[in-house]
């Protein structure tokens, strides 16, 4: 089993540590103990994803090579902070590509992303993960992601406060409590999904005949 994570940061690699990769490294973990992969964490903000609703957007477009690494994979990591009690504008961004997803389905009307499995890494320093976590589970399951229970981890600091959560002596017990579940339930799912896919409608109509 492997996994993929993207971080929405709007801070590039080459800038300061994200509070949002140590929320993705804590998943990881968690992933690894049920013996899933994680392959490797994209920082969205070092590739040029053109603003678009296709897979390909013409030269320079770094999305065509992004999704095709996302969907290589079992399970997405998808990582975001909130900045001003929403989802990043990158995490946007992505979703807004992934729209892409309902025109490119199969012979059985499934879109490239079923029988895929996706969480989330949520952190801000204020109030909104249970909108974000909302707002992006309802895109991802638009666009053919199955979401597990408890799919998602996150940590919002107090409010008018600027600790992040990288700057935490140690991590929360209920985060790590909470990660190791989603983990536990991800793998599960990913593995009931990858040995019995979806069947999809012209499957299902013919099992009906």
């Amino acid at each position: 089993m492997r996994a993929i994570a993207i971080n929405c940061s709007l801070k590039s690699s080459q800038s300061e540590p994200s509070s949002t990769d140590l929320m993705i490294d804590i998943i990881g973990t968690a992933l690894a103990r049920h013996g899933v992969e994680l392959v490797r964490t994209l920082r969205i903000a070092d590739f040029d994803i053109r603003p678009g609703v296709s897979s390909d957007e013409g030269p320079g477009d770094d999305w065509p090579s992004v999704r095709r690494r996302i969907l290589d994979c079992d399970i997405l990591i998808f990582g975001t902070p909130i900045w001003l009690g929403q989802m990043s504008s990158l995490a946007k961004r992505v979703i807004e590509r992934m729209d892409a997803f309902l025109g490119e389905t199969d012979g059985q009307g499934r879109m490239p992303s079923f029988s895929k499995v996706a969480v989330a890494a949520i952190v801000g320093n204020e109030d909104g993960a249970h909108s974000v976590t909302a707002s992006l589970f309802q895109a991802l399951n638009d666009e053919g992601w199955t979401i597990p229970a408890g799919g998602a981890c996150y940590w919002v600091g107090e409010a008018m406060h600027k600790t992040d959560f990288r700057d935490l002596e140690q991590i929360p017990e209920q985060v790590r409590q909470t990660a190791n579940m989603l983990a536990s339930n991800a793998t599960h799912l990913a593995r009931l999904l990858r040995s019995q896919p979806y069947p999809g409608e012209a499957a299902q109509r013919e099992k009906t005949r």
